[in-house]
């Protein structure tokens, strides 16, 4: 292999290295003013996100309810629902745009619905599925905390 190849191939390697930086760690983000990660979205992509985020906010809302209602069919059937919903549907161009933390804290969201569905249908315990749903909004929580989105252009932060 000559010195050329070498240096050729080299530096397709830092491209590709750069390229997984990119849309497998950072994403496409800013540094907010108010220490949060900011993901620079067009409007449509976080009109996308925003939406999803308000229908996991109305589910969560539903089960809180039917819990109190000793209600634990309806439990299941919400579970269900939230299971079968996470199953891929975000566009990968948006997903590209995220930061690794919060595509960890979006799937581990999503594995715990699956293990609030499991328990529920297993254990019909109304304590343990309101434990668990503590946990989901834990994680919630953390990455409203850590994240926010914004139309790219924007200049609010």
């Amino acid at each position: 292999m000559s010195k050329v190849s070498g240096v050729i191939i080299a530096f397709l390697v830092l491209i590709i290295l750069g390229g997984a930086y990119k849309f497998i760690i950072k994403g496409s983000t800013i540094e907010g003013t108010d220490g949060r990660v900011v993901i620079l979205l067009d409007a449509k992509e976080r009109n996308y996100i925003l939406k999803e985020m308000r229908g996991l906010l109305g589910h969560m809302q539903q089960l809180i309810t039917a819990i109190s209602n000793d209600d634990m069919d309806k439990v299941i059937k919400i579970s269900t629902t939230l299971v079968e919903d996470s199953g891929g549907k975000t566009p990968t161009r948006i997903i590209a745009k995220m930061p690794l933390a919060f595509k960890q804290l979006s799937l581990s969201i999503h594995n715990d619905f699956k293990t609030l569905q499991e328990s529920a249908i297993k254990n019909r315990d109304k304590k343990e599925a309101l434990a668990q749903i503590s946990k989901i909004m834990t994680n919630c929580l953390a990455c409203h905390s850590t994240h926010s989105l914004m139309p790219k252009g924007s200049n609010a932060q």
